[in-house]
């Protein structure tokens, strides 16, 4: 029992983990196996296929990159978590400095959980969101412009509007069925040049799905940057339910469709299969930002030691 809770007590400082219900944070620190790493230790070699999820319980591990250190993760930071859900090899070498505890989920449970626990669902979905959305406000505008793309002409029925939302690369994967309930629910909405369609800081609760026209966003900073149709303008930080980090306004008169992100997340309650499919476009998505920051000299996988940062 004691050391079952001493389980809990570390899934608990970790960002997914405080978010997760008693049954949950329970039935996954059952999960758990200990291991112990001595210094200069390979925990995980860069390119192999990624078999659990470290969660550090004390030590110093060293991230590298094509040989190049990119990171150094501590307690209570984690390694894997990105590369199993986006079901890709090791992005990065993990390497022990120190004496280095560990306390190790495989991947099947960890996707076990997800598709058993819709807390761990939500909260992995929700942290995924929060982390592109701070990636993504610390890259050039360069980056987040979104390529020009075919504008949609006129009115789109029901099933042209289920195969608009299937173009958006977010849903891709997703099913006929639950993007069916998606086109149910999203509102269209035409507005004149000029409409701001929200203010930086302004709370997030709604994607707009872009069908004609361009929409200019403004960072506080300067940075400019614009989507065009077929953009989900506003996607991820709707998701985490954050704030909005740029000012988006019509540069032109626009189209779109409106839609709640709640709604998205009822949808998966029910829809296991796209909810997976999601949470794996997000785990890549987030493996290419990181790997953009990197690229650029940021120090986007460091955190002082007891940050709660989920880390690789």
């Amino acid at each position: 029992m004691i050391d079952l809770t001493e389980r809990m007590l570390l899934l608990r400082q970790v960002p997914i983990g405080e978010r997760l219900d008693q049954a949950t944070l329970r039935a996954t620190a059952a999960m758990l196996h200990e291991e112990m790493y001595s210094p200069g230790t390979v925990i995980q070699p860069q390119g192999e296929a990624v078999n659990a999820v470290c969660i550090f319980a004390k030590g110093e591990v060293e991230l590298r990159r094509d040989g190049r250190i990119v990171g150094t993760l501590h307690a209570p930071q984690t390694f894997g978590f990105l590369d199993i859900l986006a079901q890709e090899p090791a992005s990065y070498a993990a390497t022990a400095l120190t004496d280095t505890r560990a306390f190790l989920l495989d991947g099947e449970s960890l996707l076990e959980l997800l598709e058993d626990r819709f807390d761990l669902l939500v909260a992995t979905i929700r942290y995924f969101a929060e982390r592109i959305r701070g990636d993504l406000s610390q890259l050039p505008a360069g980056d987040l412009q979104a390529s020009p793309t075919t504008a949609v002409q006129r009115p789109l029925d029901r099933i042209e509007r289920i195969l608009f939302l299937r173009s958006v690369t977010a849903f891709a994967e997703a099913s006929i069925g639950a993007l069916s309930v998606m086109a149910e629910g999203v509102l269209e909405q035409t507005l004149p040049a000029g409409s701001i369609l929200w203010p930086a800081g302004a709370h997030a609760d709604r994607v707009f799905f872009v069908l004609r026209g361009s929409v200019r966003c403004e960072a506080p900073d300067g940075r400019v940057f614009r989507f065009g149709p077929r953009a989900a303008v506003g996607d991820t930080e709707a998701i985490a339910r954050g704030t909005r980090w740029y000012t988006a306004v019509a540069e032109t008169d626009i189209t779109g469709y409106s839609a709640p992100t709640d709604r998205l997340l009822d949808l998966f309650e029910h829809e296991g299969r796209t909810a997976m499919r999601f949470v794996g476009a997000l785990a890549r998505t987030q493996v290419m930002t990181l790997e953009r920051r990197l690229a650029l000299g940021h120090d986007a996988l460091s955190a002082p030691p007891g940050e709660l940062r989920f880390g690789a």
